[in-house]
């Protein structure tokens, strides 16, 4: 298999048996958002405290890409330090408008070299959810930034 096959074969494996994927009970914050272009439709809830994002939960009614993209995210970014996830944010937004990647992270690598241009929305929109999730819990915490964990 070439390259593209690969990282095509693992986004589908994300779609599959998706991490996460859990609908968020009725006591957590959640953020809701909707992709007007396709209609993905995304829900998601997630522990923002002490710098680290921790136990991210989704439902989704949304194509194969938003799924697996919103895997990915929460396989790389539950239970890290909020600047993992800027970071890998920062370089999913850059890869996927064709920009060059200073990091070479294959889970990142499958969606940036797999999904075209006309799906980026379907790609960026778990993404974008979790971050204003993080940007409100800043907000709420009347500090512009949360720390990172050591």
């Amino acid at each position: 298999m070439d390259k593209i096959a690969d990282q095509r074969s693992l986004l589908m494996a994300h779609y599959r048996h998706p991490k996460g994927h859990k609908t968020p009970s009725s006591e957590r914050v959640v953020i809701q958002a909707i992709n007007p272009v396709c209609g993905d439709q995304i829900s998601l809830a997630a522990d923002i405290q002490g710098g680290k994002v921790s136990n991210i939960e989704y439902s989704a009614r949304a194509c194969s890409i938003c799924i697996a993209s919103a895997s990915i995210m929460t396989t790389l970014c539950c239970d890290k330090p909020i600047g993992i996830f800027e970071d890998y944010y920062t370089e999913i937004r850059s890869g996927l408008n064709h920009h060059s990647l200073e990091k070479t992270e294959p889970l990142i690598l499958s969606i940036v070299d797999t999904v075209s241009p006309s799906r980026k929305k379907c790609a960026l929109l778990p993404w974008d959810v979790l971050n204003t999730h993080i940007n409100n819990a800043k907000d709420m915490d009347g500090k512009h930034d949360l720390g990172d964990v050591e």
